[in-house]
């Protein structure tokens, strides 16, 4: 069980008696940690039919049910907004590589006036240069060549400020943004899920993750941006079976963001039904910009 030393970052277990009279058994370790230890926890227990989750605070639990109950929170489904003045354009871009793209990436974000920028597919590995876009502040994690982790990063305009939150990973990365205007903070990630290796405990660690951070900042509305490698269909499916409502916002125009000729709508992005989310205008995918094999899709 310890062939990876994992055993080494586990701070406590505690046995707790449940309402049920079942057994369940608390996992204490750093929060960095989470996905590593989680993941593998799910791994090696299927043999024992264990069943592993993210720890929920009762009092949100209770208004997850409540809101479920009840047909979801109300303005639930509502877009863009709750009708504030503050307007962000935001947008998610797989851009397979920002190498020697990023004068034509400087100009894009700077012509269409974005705010915020999800990219996947960086390529950026842990021996390459630092992720610097003029007029932007930049968060990124190191990626590979793989199949599975090619690098994800966040671009967030100059006079918004923010900072990562929850456990960053080889597929996801969040961003706690505030300043210009916004009435209260909004939390901003970049998703990446694979086309196949590690699909499923990608799947399983985003909603997890998303689940986490709305326990921590309950009153912040939450974007994820990627690419989720699954059309509008299979999102919605795969949204239904999320504790907490979430919400996959609408496109305009073409509905294809992968430039082949049987490109689908796998890009997009998906937000916490939650009052107080900024005003963001109808997204539309923009195929004048061929950088990548992808094209950006900004709202």
């Amino acid at each position: 069980c310890n062939r990876s030393g994992i055993l080494h970052y586990i701070a406590k277990i505690q046995k707790v008696s449940q309402r049920d009279r079942r057994w369940r058994y608390d996992i204490y370790c750093p929060p960095g940690l989470v996905p590593r230890i989680l993941g593998y926890i799910r791994r090696k227990g299927r043999r024992w039919h264990w069943h592993a989750r993210l720890h929920q605070h009762g009092r949100y639990r209770c208004r997850a049910a409540r809101a479920i109950r009840g047909g979801g929170q109300e303005g639930a489904g509502e877009w863009p907004g709750d009708g504030r003045d503050v307007k962000l354009c935001v947008g998610t871009y797989n851009i397979n590589g920002i190498r020697r793209k990023k004068v034509d990436l400087q100009h894009m974000v700077e012509r269409e006036q974005v705010d915020a920028l999800a990219l996947q597919e960086t390529l950026i590995g842990e021996a390459d240069w630092v992720l610097r876009i003029p007029g932007y502040h930049c968060f990124h994690t190191c990626g590979h060549r793989g199949q599975a982790s090619r690098g994800i990063g966040l671009l967030l305009k100059t006079g918004l400020n923010g900072y990562v939150v929850g456990a960053s990973s080889d597929w996801a990365i969040y961003v706690r943004v505030s300043g210009q205007g916004l009435a209260h903070p909004m939390i901003l990630g970049s998703v990446y899920i694979p086309h196949q290796h590690h699909r499923a405990r990608v799947k399983e660690l985003i909603q997890d993750q998303a689940l986490q951070l709305q326990g921590l900042f309950p009153h912040d509305p939450i974007f994820l941006l990627g690419d989720w490698n699954m059309d509008q269909r299979e999102v919605d499916g795969y949204l239904q079976r999320w504790v907490n409502p979430f919400s996959r916002a609408p496109l305009e125009g073409t509905q294809r963001t992968r430039r082949a000729r049987d490109g689908r709508l796998i890009d997009g992005m998906v937000c916490s039904d939650t009052h107080g989310r900024p005003r963001i205008q109808s997204g539309r995918v923009r195929v004048r910009y061929d950088m990548s094999d992808h094209y950006p899709v900004l709202w």
